[in-house]
């Protein structure tokens, strides 16, 4: 895939059509024939960086939405792309695909730590750099970066729009996080079946809903292969997807 070759072609064939003011992008991936069109630049946040793809410049809209995934522990941004395979459907769907990394291939999800300050900085400047759509800014993440994820969305609810954190685990303060700031937002959550921190992970969300004001709910549709069960927040949804026979992935 095209996502392994960042770094490896010349960035002076980039021809961004965004303004990227002082985010200046560093390195730019091949474009492959899975994804024709793709431009990738790593970009420099004070003492940090960030991936972002970017669909056809061609393409590029104003007020394009952006989607963040957080890596998992330990991890980086080349792992959750290649992963996530959400560059590709960046092509498709027409959105930034952004891949924020941690300190130390790890996030620690605290409200008020430092990891929160960079993610807000990072948002400001995909509005500021990348024309990202300040209404339409959404998490994801996996494992780690799934409590990154939630604690994100918690801390910063008037720049992120939806969180879609996929096996949240329960890492460093984010049950906390949960229990002081649950509030409504849209939320897709995915979980394993067979993932041994499966309890962990539903607790959370559990915890989630409560304190957000939830309307209780039964499962809506039961599969051979999902368990979906949607429930309402102050007008707002929240649903949670168990994957049957699957452990700690992303899916």
């Amino acid at each position: 895939m095209a996502l392994a070759t960042a770094g490896c072609s010349d960035a002076g064939n980039a021809d961004p059509t965004t303004d990227t003011g002082d985010a200046e992008p560093t390195a730019t991936a091949s474009a492959g024939d899975d994804q024709a069109g793709t431009y990738h630049f790593e970009v420099e946040l004070g003492d940090r960086t960030y991936d972002i793809y970017t669909p056809p410049m061609q393409d590029l809209q104003p007020l394009t939405p952006a989607v963040l995934a957080f890596h998992g522990m330990p991890g980086s941004p080349d792992t959750i792309s290649r992963d996530s395979e959400l560059a590709t459907l960046a092509d498709e769907e027409g959105f930034l695909a952004v891949f924020p990394r941690g300190e130390s291939q790890r996030w620690e999800p605290e409200a008020n730590g430092p990891d929160v300050d960079y993610v807000e900085a990072l948002i400001g400047d995909l509005v500021d750099s990348w024309a990202a759509d300040p209404d339409r800014i959404y998490v994801t993440g996996w494992s780690n970066g799934a409590d990154m994820a939630i604690v994100s969305a918690l801390a910063l609810p008037d720049l992120i729009a939806g969180a879609a954190p996929v096996t949240p685990s329960g890492t460093g303060s984010v049950a906390d996080v949960i229990d002081q700031l649950a509030a409504p937002m849209p939320v897709i959550a995915f979980i394993g079946e067979r993932d041994g921190r499966a309890g962990t992970g539903l607790d959370m969300l559990e915890a989630w809903r409560t304190g957000a004001g939830c309307e209780e709910s039964e499962p809506d549709d039961v599969a051979d292969e999902v368990t979906t069960t949607s429930w309402t927040c102050d007008g707002q949804p929240f649903r949670v997807d168990v994957v049957a026979g699957q452990g700690h992935v992303w899916f």
